[in-house]
């Protein structure tokens, strides 16, 4: 069910990117350093998206590799625990 929600969404994302870049096909003048040079709007606008999702991804990496580290050491402690403990449950109790 959730990857037919995906397609429609990737389906209603490409349809709406089509219908605005018929709109819109008008040429816009892109400034930089070195000079100035037309462009289409569409073209700027998907430089933008794209990069912006890109630098996204980027910057949430650093949070989500953290966490994948600080998981592994958790798991590697477990381990070394449950460990232990068979260790300390075959051992036989002493008598005072």
């Amino acid at each position: 069910m959730s990857r037919i929600l995906g397609y429609l969404f990737l389906l209603s994302v490409l349809i709406l990117t089509l219908t605005f870049t018929t709109i819109n096909v008008h040429d816009v003048q892109l400034n930089y350093y070195v000079g100035s040079q037309q462009v289409p709007l569409a073209l700027v606008l998907g430089a933008a998206l794209i990069s912006g999702a890109i630098l996204g991804a980027l910057v949430m990496m650093q949070p989500i590799m953290r966490l994948k580290l600080k998981s592994s050491k958790l798991r590697r402690t477990i381990r070394s625990n449950e460990k232990e403990i068979s260790i300390l449950r075959t051992l036989p109790l002493k008598n005072s």
